[in-house]
C-alpha cells in the first residue's frame, strides 16, 4: 500500500497538486494567527498556547495528510469497511468513557486528551461510502443505491446523534448524499427526499434538547420577520399585520417548548449570535488591525468559542470585509480544485471521494460563516482548516490527503 522506495516517494510527491496543497497551508497558517488572537486578553501581553497546540496538531496532521496522499485510493478502498467499523467502535465507546462537551456528550476521553471521534469519523465515512456507491457490483444488482445508502449513513447518523451532536451528524448528510447523487440516484428521488425531510422537521424540532431548541428559536426570529416586512411591504399592511400575528403565536409556541427536566420555562439565549454579528460589523471594510480586536479580547464574545465556531468573525474583525473575502477566496480556490481532482479521475471511486470531500468542506464553509452573520443555525460547525481543534483539523487533512491520493494516483490519458 505504501511505496517505501524514496526514488517511488519523490517520483509521487512531484506529482502532487501543489496548488491545492499551497492554498490549504495557506488556511492552515491563517487559522494559527487568528488563534493566536482570539487567545490574547485586552492590553495583555503573554498569550494562551492554543496557537501552539494548534501548531502541533497541524504537524501531526500534516504526517496524516501525507501518509494518505502517498496510499493509493483504491488500496484504502478495499479496506474501507474495516476503517469504517473501527470507527463506528470509537464513536460507541464514547458513552461509556466519553464527556460533555457544550452540551453534546462527543468526547472520548484518553489518556492526557480528548478526541472528538465523531471529526475523524467523516474522513472514514466518506471512504466507505465512495467505495461502496462506486462498485461496479453495484450497478448489477437490483438494490437501490438509495437503500445502501440509507443503511451506511444511519449508523454513524444515529450514534452521533444519541450523543446529542446533532450539528455533526447533520454534517455527513450532504457529503454522503452527493455521492449518492453522482453514482445513480434518479432525480425524481430529490423531489422525495424533500418532502421527506420537510415533513420530518416538525417531529425532529420536538425531539431536540433544550440547548438545541434555543439555537433553533434565536435564529429564525429575526430573518423571519424581515421576510414578513418584506413581503408585507408588497401585500398591504393589513396582510402584514395578519402573517406578523400568525408568526408571533408560532414563535410564542417554540419558546414556549423550550423547558428544562423540571418543566421550567427557559428563555432563548441569543448573545452569542448577537455578539458574533458585532464582532463582524465592527471589522469594516479595512478592519481594526491584527490584535487591536476588542469584541473577542473583551470577551463579548466568549473566549470559549472565539476560536473555535467564531473564528470567522474573529478574522472580519481584524481584516475586515477584505480579509473575509480573502478567506473565502482561498476557500473557492481549494473547492474548486478538489472538483477539478474529480473531473480528472480514473475511476467512479476516485472522483466518488474528491466530490464528497469538496461538498465536504463547502458545507462547512457555509454554515460556519452564516453561524457568524446570522445566516444559519449555531450547531458547532466549525470553519475547516482554520477554527482551533485537533480532532477536526485532523479529519480535514485525513479528507485531504485522500483527495491527493486521487489527484497523485490519476493517470493522465494523452489527448489524441
Amino acid at each position: 500500500m505504501y511505496p517505501f522506495d524514496l526514488r517511488q516517494i519523490m517520483r509521487l510527491l512531484a506529482r502532487l497538486d501543489k496548488l491545492s496543497f499551497l492554498v490549504m497551508l495557506l488556511l492552515l497558517g491563517m487559522g494559527l494567527l487568528f488563534i493566536r488572537c482570539a487567545g490574547m486578553e485586552y492590553h495583555s501581553v503573554t498569550f494562551p498556547t492554543r496557537w501552539l497546540i494548534q501548531a502541533v496538531f497541524i504537524g501531526i496532521g500534516l504526517v496524516l495528510y501525507f501518509a494518505c496522499a502517498l496510499a493509493d485510493y483504491r488500496q484504502l478502498g478495499r479496506y474501507s469497511w474495516v476503517i469504517f467499523i473501527v470507527g463506528l467502535m470509537l464513536l460507541s465507546m464514547v458513552f461509556v468513557s466519553g464527556g460533555k462537551d457544550f452540551g453534546a456528550r462527543s468526547v472520548l476521553r484518553l489518556p492526557g486528551m480528548a478526541v472528538q471521534v465523531s471529526e475523524p469519523m467523516k474522513a472514514a465515512a466518506l471512504l466507505f461510502i465512495a467505495w461502496v456507491l462506486s462498485h461496479p457490483l453495484l450497478r448489477f444488482s437490483n438494490i437501490s443505491p438509495l437503500v445502501i445508502w440509507g443503511a451506511i449513513i444511519s449508523l454513524p447518523f444515529g450514534i452521533i446523534a444519541l450523543q446529542h451532536d446533532m450539528g455533526t451528524g447533520l454534517q455527513i448528510l450532504p457529503f454522503s448524499f452527493a455521492i449518492l447523487f453522482v453514482n445513480g440516484l434518479k432525480k425524481r428521488w430529490l423531489l422525495i427526499i424533500a418532502i421527506v425531510i420537510a415533513c420530518c422537521l416538525p417531529f425532529v424540532y420536538l425531539v431536540l434538547k433544550p440547548y438545541q431548541k434555543q439555537r433553533i428559536v434565536v435564529f429564525v426570529k429575526e430573518p423571519c420577520e424581515m421576510a414578513i416586512f418584506a413581503v408585507g411591504s408588497l401585500l398591504g399592511e393589513e396582510r402584514e399585520a395578519q402573517m406578523q400575528k400568525s408568526f408571533d403565536a408560532v414563535y410564542a409556541q417554540m419558546k414556549d417548548s423550550i423547558r428544562d427536566k423540571d418543566g421550567n420555562r427557559i428563555e432563548p439565549d441569543n448573545w452569542n449570535a448577537e455578539q458574533s454579528l458585532r464582532t463582524v460589523a465592527v471589522g469594516g471594510l479595512h478592519g481594526v488591525g491584527y490584535t487591536e480586536g476588542r469584541q473577542h479580547t473583551l470577551g463579548y464574545l466568549p473566549r470559549t468559542v472565539a476560536s473555535t465556531d467564531f473564528i470567522f468573525a474573529v478574522l472580519c474583525e481584524e481584516s475586515g470585509l477584505l480579509g473575509a473575502l480573502v478567506a473565502i477566496f482561498l476557500f473557492v480556490v481549494y473547492i474548486t480544485l478538489t472538483f477539478r481532482t474529480a473531473f480528472r479521475a480514473n475511476d467512479d471511486f476516485g472522483a466518488s471521494i474528491a466530490i464528497g470531500a469538496a461538498v465536504l468542506v463547502a458545507s462547512h464553509c457555509i454554515i460556519n460563516m452564516g453561524m457568524c452573520i446570522g445566516l444559519s443555525p449555531i450547531i458547532g460547525i466549525p470553519l475547516p482548516f482554520v477554527s482551533y481543534g485537533g480532532s477536526c483539523l485532523l479529519g480535514m487533512l485525513l479528507v485531504a490527503g485522500l483527495v491527493q491520493s486521487v489527484h497523485i494516483h490519476t493517470i493522465v490519458q494523452p489527448k489524441e
